[in-house]
C-alpha cells in the first residue's frame, strides 16, 4: 500500500499538466459543446420542434439556438417535456435513455423537482470529479496524502425506482456510479451510504469517525459543521484533528461560504483549504483550482453550454421573473463585475433552462465565476430590489462589524397597519450583540449598497425588524418540514406559505425583536 501515495501523487501531476495544456479560456470551446449537445438531440421532437438540423447548418449556431430555442423556467420544461419522460416516453428531449432522475427541492417550494441525469452526465460528472481531485497537486501535498479517505456527505445512495427509471439525490446517483478504484478511498461505507434516514446517517458516521484517515471532506458547510460539532462532542475533543489528523482540504459548496468559515476555522487551529465546488443537481458547473484565486473556474468543455442574462430590471419584473422579452448573451459578451442569472443546456436534455442561481464573473481571462445567490430569493415587496448578493453582502458586514458569527439568516417582507416591513431572522450562538445594533448596520449597510432601496425606506419601507435566534433553531426547521439532509439549505428569503409556516413555527420561543 506503501506506493499508492507516490503512484497517486504522480497521476495528479500528470493530470493536472495534461488539464493545463488543454484548458483553453476562450469561448470557442463553448461553441463545440452545442454543436455536439444539438447534434446527439436534433432527431429528438423536441429537437425536430426547434429545427436542431438548421441551426448545425448556420455559420452562426450560438445565435440560431437562442433566436428559436426559447428559455425555459422548470415548470415550463415539466409540463411541455419532461413529464412524458417520466411516464416512459424516450427520445423526447435528449436522444439517450434517461434511467435517473434527481430530486431536487429547496424550503421555498412544497414540492420535488425531478432532474433528468443521463449517462452522458454521469460521465462528465466523474471526469470532472477527477479533475478536480488532480487539481489537488496545486496544493502541494506530501504523497501520503494521496492515501487518505473522502468523506462525501450526501444523499442516500437507496434510490426509489419508479416505473422504468430510479429517483433520488444527485449525489447517490453519482456515488452509485462510482468507479470500483475510488470504493477504498471514498467514506462512509455502502452500509452508511444507503441510510435514508438523516439523523440516522449522522450518528452512524460518527460512530465510525475515529476509525476511517480523512483527509477531504465534501459537502454542504451547514451539514459538515453540524457533524463535526457532533464528533468533538462524542469524543470530548477541541479539536477535530485530534479525530482526523490529516484533514487537510474542505471541498465545499451548494452555499454561501463566508458566514461558515469562522466557525470552520474554530474546530481546529492547524490549516484547511477550502476549496469552492459549483455542483448542482442539473450539472457539474465549477470548481476553485486551488490556491491564489478565490472564484471558481467554469467548465467549458463537460457537456454544458453556458448563457447569461443580466440580472436587472430590463429583464426581471419585481417579483424575479423573467419577461418575455429578456435576451441572454453568449460567454464571449459577459463582463467582470455584473450579476447574472445562469441558462444552460446540458448533457441530459435541458435546454435553455433557467436555473435559477445568479453568479458574478471575478476574472474574464480564467473565466472565474462566485455564486451569488438565487433568483427566487429577489426580496422586492415596494421597489428596493434586494438581490441575494446584496443581502448577503449585508450580513456578513455586520458579522464582520460586531464581530459575531452569523451561519444562518433568513428575510420575510410584508405589510401591516404601519406600511411595508422587512423582518430578518438571524442565526447565531454568540450572545455579545444588540439586536438594535443589528437593525440599524444592515439598514445603513444595504442603503449604501442599493440606492433603490435606500429611496424606499424613506418613503415606504418603514420598518426593519430583526429576530436572532440558535442556530440549531433553523436546521429544526428543516427538519420539521421533513428537509433534513444534505440537499436542503435554508432559503435567504421565505414567501408565502413557507414563510407562514416559519412564523408559526417561531411563535412559542419568540423573543429579542426590535424595530428600527
Amino acid at each position: 500500500m506503501a506506493l499508492i501515495g507516490p503512484v497517486a501523487k504522480s497521476t495528479a501531476r500528470v493530470q493536472k499538466i495534461y488539464n493545463d495544456r488543454i484548458r483553453v479560456y476562450d469561448y470557442f470551446k463553448q461553441y463545440a459543446v452545442l454543436r455536439k449537445l444539438i447534434e446527439k438531440s436534433k432527431d429528438t421532437e423536441f429537437g425536430k420542434k426547434y429545427d436542431f438540423a438548421k441551426i448545425l447548418k448556420s455559420k452562426d449556431p450560438a445565435t440560431l439556438f437562442s433566436e428559436l430555442v426559447p428559455i425555459h423556467t422548470y415548470d415550463q420544461f415539466y409540463d411541455s417535456w419532461l413529464q412524458r419522460t417520466l411516464d416512459g416516453e424516450q427520445n423526447v428531449f435528449w436522444g439517450e435513455k434517461i434511467k435517473y432522475f434527481a430530486l431536487s427541492s429547496g424550503t421555498g417550494g412544497a414540492s420535488s423537482k425531478k432532474i433528468p441525469v443521463s449517462k452522458s452526465m454521469i460521465y462528465n460528472c466523474r471526469k470532472i470529479g477527477v479533475s478536480q481531485l488532480s487539481s489537488i497537486y496545486n496544493l502541494n501535498m506530501p504523497s501520503s496524502f494521496y492515501e487518505k479517505n473522502v468523506l462525501m456527505l450526501g444523499g442516500s445512495t437507496n434510490l426509489k425506482k419508479v416505473g422504468e427509471h430510479y429517483e433520488g439525490d444527485l449525489s447517490g446517483i453519482l456515488v452509485s456510479n462510482t468507479p470500483k478504484w475510488f470504493s477504498r478511498f471514498k467514506k462512509p461505507n455502502e452500509d452508511i451510504a444507503q441510510i435514508e434516514n438523516w439523523d440516522e446517517k449522522i450518528e452512524a458516521i460518527v460512530e465510525m469517525a475515529p476509525k476511517w484517515d480523512i483527509g477531504i471532506l465534501s459537502g454542504f458547510p451547514s451539514w459538515f459543521q453540524i457533524l463535526i460539532k457532533k464528533i468533538m462532542e462524542r469524543y470530548e475533543v477541541d479539536d477535530i484533528h485530534q479525530i482526523w489528523p490529516n484533514y487537510k482540504i474542505f471541498m465545499h459548496g451548494g452555499v454561501y461560504f463566508e458566514p461558515y468559515k469562522q466557525t470552520f476555522q474554530s474546530f481546529s487551529e492547524e490549516p484547511v483549504h477550502y476549496l469552492n465546488t459549483y455542483l448542482a443537481s442539473e450539472g457539474f458547473f465549477a470548481f476553485q483550482r486551488g490556491i491564489g484565486t478565490d472564484g471558481m473556474q467554469l467548465l467549458l468543455k463537460s457537456g454544458v453550454y453556458f448563457e447569461f442574462v443580466p440580472f436587472n430590471a430590463q429583464n426581471f419584473d419585481g417579483e424575479g421573473q423573467l419577461k418575455p422579452e429578456a435576451k441572454a448573451i453568449q460567454l464571449k459578451d459577459v463582463d467582470r463585475g455584473v450579476e447574472y442569472a445562469l441558462v444552460i443546456s446540458t448533457s441530459s436534455g435541458l435546454w435553455r433552462y433557467l436555473i435559477g442561481d445568479t453568479v458574478r464573473f471575478t476574472s474574464l481571462l480564467n473565466y472565474e465565476i462566485e455564486l451569488t445567490g438565487r433568483i427566487q430569493s429577489y426580496l422586492n415587496i415596494c421597489g428596493e430590489h434586494l438581490s441575494s448578493a446584496n443581502l448577503l453582502q449585508a450580513i456578513q458586514k455586520v458579522s464582520e462589524t460586531l464581530r459575531i458569527n452569523i451561519q444562518e439568516f433568513t428575510v420575510l417582507a410584508g405589510e401591516d397597519k404601519n406600511g411595508f416591513y422587512h423582518h430578518w431572522h438571524i442565526g447565531t450562538d454568540d450572545t455579545d450583540y444588540s439586536t438594535e445594533t443589528i437593525a440599524y448596520l444592515l439598514d445603513k449597510y444595504l442603503c449604501a449598497a442599493n440606492d433603490d432601496y435606500q429611496t424606499e425606506r424613506k418613503y415606504v419601507l418603514k420598518t426593519i425588524k430583526v429576530d436572532c435566534h440558535p442556530t440549531q433553531k433553523f436546521y429544526d426547521f428543516l427538519k420539521h418540514i421533513g428537509k433534513n439532509g444534505s440537499q436542503n439549505k435554508f432559503p435567504i428569503t421565505l414567501k408565502g406559505e413557507r414563510a407562514k409556516e416559519w412564523e408559526g413555527y417561531l411563535m412559542q420561543n419568540e423573543k429579542g425583536k426590535v424595530q428600527n
